[in-house]
């Protein structure tokens, strides 16, 4: 039997986890900090006073659990065990565009306060996380794209084909990219979408005015602004569709025919990197697995021209061209894109991904983690190197995710300030800012260097 959240969460915190942020709660109620509304049935102290520490260091997690103490109730109340599924969002047949917009962003708000305090409060760890994020951008995805569906017949001169319009979407595919595709979305993060149709699949019919290309293009708008629209509710992910087939010439949906023909002409090797994490996550399945199986011989090559090998290692220099702190100063820092930062590891997966995983089926993995293993696994780098790089990858993912969580921004930028180094200390567990700022500066040296 699942057991509450909350019952999961007074276990972790009486373990130990969590302890500078229970104290900071402690601390602004007895600064007089106007205390949450705490449900009925939370009796555990140590409980209440890491929801207010939570409340006090992070203002987007204090306004969600203040502008709606049902949401704080319906989080505690769910059981974590499976990802808090019973939380998720489910495609509805027949909901409107507008209905779609202010349930999902609703469903976000429970979500991201749900994935935060497990997170937090040491109920989850880090491959927990990116999983549910992931899973929760899946979800989100397939019932925008079940609206525009149930929505798109409202295009003039549209005309389904003879046997109607099919409750399901058929004849396209959403292929999730980046840290969606690999499961390991962060906290505040963007997601990258490319959309493929095939025309004789699309349900249109000859007599209609609307051809497969317009209805698969107004699909895709449709989907997006579901997901990427600021509204009176906030939103529910940003939503990029700019790794499709040359993205300044083509529609926002791309046939797959067209795709074929592209990727075997004109595919960069940055393109190919894209695709060792792409997979398919709202549409037709059957059209998802087309296009994934012909994108393969694409991807992984036995053979390497010097060319290609020279544009591979040219990958790893892009590190460099962007902004970070030559320093390697934890202050101020970008945890993402600066030297020794998480793009940093990344980038070295992928790239020795390209360069190996031709001929090695084993190095195939679109997860980061995995990926590293693999590699110390078939020898490719030493085994301390691999933990010391994944240890690196998991402490810095976990800083980037308590960034997030005090604004829900989409930052990876260290503060300078008293006050915000104080609030990261307490958020990422440790007592004393000066071992935690040894640390930040230990891992982002490690990689930099490695």
């Amino acid at each position: 039997m699942t057991s509450q959240f909350s019952d999961q969460l007074v276990a972790a915190l009486a373990s130990g986890a969590a302890n500078s942020i229970v104290e900071a709660g402690k601390a602004a109620l007895a600064n007089n900090a106007d205390p949450l509304s705490i449900p009925d049935d939370i009796s555990d102290e140590r409980l209440t006073h890491f929801l207010n520490g939570v409340s006090s260091l992070s203002p987007f997690l204090g306004r969600l659990m203040r502008r709606s103490p049902q949401c704080l109730e319906r989080v505690l109340s769910a059981g974590s065990d499976d990802g808090f599924s019973c939380l998720q969002p489910k495609p509805l047949m027949n909901e409107t565009v507008d209905d779609a917009k202010v349930r999902l962003r609703s469903v976000k708000a429970d979500m991201a306060l749900a994935i935060a305090l497990a997170d937090l409060g040491g109920v989850w760890q880090l491959d927990e996380v990116v999983s549910a994020l992931s899973n929760f951008a899946d979800k989100a995805v397939e019932a925008a794209l079940a609206a525009a569906w149930h929505n798109v017949t409202s295009l003039r001169g549209f005309q389904p084909d003879a046997d109607g319009w099919p409750s399901a979407p058929t004849g396209i595919t959403l292929i999730a990219m980046g840290k969606m595709g690999a499961g390991e979305l962060n906290y505040s993060s963007d997601i990258d979408l490319v959309a493929f149709y095939d025309p004789e699949a699309l349900p249109v019919g000859e007599e209609s005015r609307v051809d497969a290309k317009a209805a698969a293009v107004k699909l895709v708008q449709v989907t997006v602004d579901i997901l990427h629209q600021q509204t009176e509710h906030g939103y529910v992910f940003r939503t990029d569709l700019r790794l499709r087939p040359n993205p300044g010439a083509t529609p926002v949906a791309v046939s797959l025919s067209a795709a074929e023909v592209y990727y075997e002409v004109y595919g960069q090797n940055w393109e190919r990197a894209a695709y060792i994490k792409a997979r398919p996550c709202a549409g037709d399945q059957n059209l998802g697995a087309t296009f994934m199986e012909m994108i393969q011989p694409f991807v992984w090559r036995r053979t390497l021209d010097f060319g290609a090998v020279a544009d591979i290692h040219a990958i790893k220099k892009q590190i460099h061209a962007e902004k970070g702190n030559p320093d390697l100063s934890a202050v101020g820092g970008n945890i993402k894109l600066g030297p020794g930062g998480i793009r940093e590891i990344e980038f070295f997966a992928q790239t020795q991904q390209l360069l190996l995983g031709g001929r090695n089926h084993a190095l195939r993995t679109p997860r980061t983690l995995e990926a590293l293993a693999a590699f110390a696994t078939f020898e490719h780098i030493e085994t301390e190197t691999a933990e010391v790089l994944a240890d690196a990858y998991q402490f810095l993912r976990n800083l980037e995710h308590r960034l997030q969580m005090r604004e829900d921004a989409q930052t990876q930028t260290m503060p300078t300030d008293d006050d915000g180094l104080r609030v990261i200390t307490a958020l990422m567990g440790y007592e004393e800012q000066a071992l935690f700022l040894t640390d930040v500066n230990a891992h982002l040296r490690f990689v930099h260097d490695a």
